[in-house]
């Protein structure tokens, strides 16, 4: 073989090689630039949420609706995008129920919490993709959820699984009042994992249901089956709320956890002012701080049990806090809330 055409060939393998480095370094190069675009975005997004979930919390009894360009990844203390770098941003003591993966269009809810003076506001978020399926029985207890439910949440009511078909939404929610468990619908098409049921109970006041207190159990499917995940307490209309948007009885429990702390500071504000009206009144307002103190105690343990019902006694029932507040009213006394 000449020289000249073993140095054409090597000029040539050169040029291969050569140009095979540079395309792989604009290659690299050019999915950094678009990985550093998209997490610089993901970062901004996160931003715009923190700043529009601070937004819905000064609201109360408000819908909002927000197309994501991105997947949203959501638990009891922090949110972050789906697959991106950042480790997301704290939700802090704010209390927000939902499940734990959010596409599409976010709808939120929010209202007040109250027992029987405003605490909190809680604020719910899920998905349009997210179906919540409530099941008929004997009574008037599905027609009045489904009726109180916010509007701009996806809602179907029926009178058993066997008439439901999925309309290709990524998660699924049933709710039922039966003792009996439904038989579960195996062409739901759908991941187990992706469906969940919670069994509502109202034990207190049914007939201002959802309002009252009752006992709520979470599920999820596992094969031909629903399997109990565990049971908890709801109190009033927006904890219930928070029971049917969580994605679990931990996440449930987690911000009414969370709830229940900061209801304990308001109720010590409260009881200093009232104990400062009681001072400079002629109005006796002790049963009012008595009433308050049982409602401190039982808010200090932090925790979604049967107390809960204690408390809605101490809130609502005969001779409780709201009936001394209306007491007040009509003695012409400045009221406690």
């Amino acid at each position: 073989m000449k020289k000249g055409t073993v140095e054409l060939q090597f000029n040539w393998v050169f040029v291969l090689f050569a140009g095979a480095i540079i395309l792989g370094f604009f290659i690299v190069l050019s999915t950094r630039i678009f990985r550093g675009s998209s997490e610089s975005l993901n970062y901004e997004l996160l931003t715009y949420l923190d700043e529009i979930f601070t937004g819905i919390e000064a609201t109360d009894e408000s819908e909002h609706k927000l197309t994501l360009p991105a997947e949203l990844e959501m638990d009891c203390n922090f949110f972050t995008i789906k697959k991106s770098e950042y480790e997301g941003k704290s939700l802090q003591n704010r209390v927000i129920f939902g499940p734990n993966l959010i596409k599409g269009d976010l709808v939120s809810y929010s209202t007040y919490w109250e027992i029987p003076y405003k605490t909190n506001v809680f604020i719910f978020f899920t998905s349009s993709q997210v179906q919540y399926v409530i099941i008929k029985d004997d009574s008037t207890l599905a027609n009045k959820l489904y009726d109180v439910l916010p509007d701009n949440m996806n809602k179907v009511i029926v009178s058993n699984l066997d008439d439901y078909e999925n309309q290709n939404y990524y998660k699924l929610v049933f709710i039922f009042f039966t003792d009996t468990v439904p038989e579960v619908n195996n062409n739901l098409k759908v991941n187990d994992n992706e469906i969940a049921a919670i069994k509502i109970t109202p034990e207190k006041d049914k007939l201002f249901f959802p309002g009252g207190y009752g006992k709520v159990e979470f599920y999820y499917k596992q094969g031909d089956s629903f399997i109990l995940d565990g049971e908890s307490v709801y109190l009033g209309k927006a904890s219930l709320f928070g029971a049917i948007y969580s994605e679990s009885k931990e996440t449930y429990e987690c911000n009414i956890k969370k709830a229940l702390a900061r209801s304990d500071i308001i109720t010590d504000i409260l009881i200093q002012r009232t104990e400062v009206l009681d001072a400079g009144s002629t109005c006796n307002y002790l049963n009012t701080i008595t009433k308050l103190h049982d409602i401190k105690n039982i808010l200090a343990n932090q925790v979604a049990d049967s107390s809960l019902g204690i408390l809605y006694d101490h809130a609502f029932g005969n001779n409780g806090l709201k009936d001394l507040n209306k007491d007040l009213q009509q003695l012409s006394c400045p009221q406690i809330y």
